[in-house]
């Protein structure tokens, strides 16, 4: 296919049928948001990373750090490494009330998973400003993944920040030194959760908000996810301002299916987030509940001595403050109520051997310790701390 052909396509805008495909993926968790600095910069603006080198260069010879085009640095003999990374952190923490308005927008939609290629915590903000419940992780230096992440979903949904966040030396990818580790990480499959992983290869939608299609980054994330070779017939649109070469929009649509729309990111996000109102679809603020109390020297206690009955009272009676927050370990702990009392049963009756007994008991115990130590990581109790 001719070039000028893929362009002309590719800069058609979403039709109806797109839309009404685009906001059932989205209602059924398969559509995931990578958000780029392209949406921090204006069409009459630098590059975001060209921002951060020339703001870098400012004190470039003070620092004793070589600033490259992109933004990325390496240290020269006697430089403060401290102080680099503090020059870096100022950068991202500058307001930009533009790009800040458009991730006002995006928070109330309901993605369930959202991949943001930038180090600061201006999304995650948007977030906590309107009171949306939310998850946020990111990429740590050669740290393994979190075993315990969960896949996200609408309700509680994750921002994940995949070049590392500001305020964690370890995760920030500056140069090329923390490339190659950040590589290593990808590659040992350290960076990520399988879970994560997993649940953005079944995505049907992929939406890049500001990502130019000509970065690294990009093409390696790609390449993760096999979309390169397998491209699922998952649908993908790339929102660039300003628009991408014509080269590199034929060559991203056919390596990945990827659509590149010259439109501005902004009125893109407007039109989602109206369509998304007239649906009645919109994320709501959570309303402000109580943590509940949970007595866990109590609960170990009662599970030494197999006291199980009061241990499940007991967690069910703190649980019921928690408000809808807790309504996920209020079913979990009658379930596995349920469970101990009909092994209680069956043993009355003698309708179990001892050894069938023995090893369905023990398979509770083990529940109830997975339970109280998932309470225990998400309500501490400060008196135990």
């Amino acid at each position: 296919m001719p070039e000028t052909n893929i362009r002309s396509t590719a800069t058609s805008l979403l039709n109806q049928d797109v839309w009404e495909e685009l906001l059932d993926s989205l209602e059924e968790e398969k559509c995931i948001l990578c958000i780029g600095p392209g949406l921090y910069s204006q069409l009459d603006e630098l590059r975001l990373e060209q921002q951060l080198a020339d703001f870098l260069r400012e004190k470039e010879e003070d620092l004793r750090i070589r600033v490259y085009e992109d933004g990325w640095f390496h240290y020269l003999s006697g430089s403060h490494h401290i102080r680099a990374v503090k020059r870096v952190k100022e950068f991202y923490k500058r307001p930009n009330p533009k790009a800040e308005s458009i991730l006002q927008k995006i928070a109330a939609i309901p993605f369930h998973f959202i991949l943001n290629f930038t180090p600061d915590y201006k999304l995650k903000n948007a977030f906590d400003q309107q009171n949306f419940q939310s998850d946020f992780k990111s990429y740590i230096k050669k740290e393994p993944f979190d075993k315990n992440v969960k896949v996200p979903n609408k309700s509680k949904p994750l921002v994940f920040n995949i070049l590392g966040e500001i305020d964690k030396q370890n995760s920030m990818v500056t140069g090329f030194d923390d490339f190659y580790q950040y590589l290593e990480s990808i590659f040992e499959r350290h960076s990520m959760s399988p879970k994560l992983q997993e649940n953005i290869f079944e995505a049907e939608y992929f939406l890049f908000l500001g990502i130019s299609l000509d970065k690294w980054y990009m093409h390696l994330f790609m390449r993760i996810l096999k979309q390169h070779s397998e491209k699922k017939g998952s649908a993908k649109f790339a929102f660039s301002l300003p628009a991408e070469d014509d080269k590199v929009a034929s060559h991203c649509f056919e390596q990945y299916s990827m659509t590149s729309i010259s439109q501005n990111i902004g009125k893109f996000v407007d039109e989602f987030h109206q369509k998304c109102a007239d649906k009645d679809m919109l994320r709501q603020p959570t309303t402000s509940e109580k943590i509940p109390l949970i007595p866990f020297q109590e609960l170990r206690e009662l599970f030494v001595n197999n006291k199980f009955e009061k241990l499940f009272d007991l967690v069910l009676n703190a649980l019921q403050t928690g408000g809808t927050t807790a309504k996920e370990w209020i079913n979990l702990t009658f379930n596995l109520q349920s469970q101990y009392n009909d092994l209680k049963r069956k043993r009355m009756m003698n309708l179990l051997r001892e050894d069938d007994y023995n090893i369905q008991i023990s398979s509770i115990r083990k529940s109830i310790i997975d339970l109280t130590t998932d309470l225990e990581n998400n309500y501490p109790n400060p008196s135990e701390l």
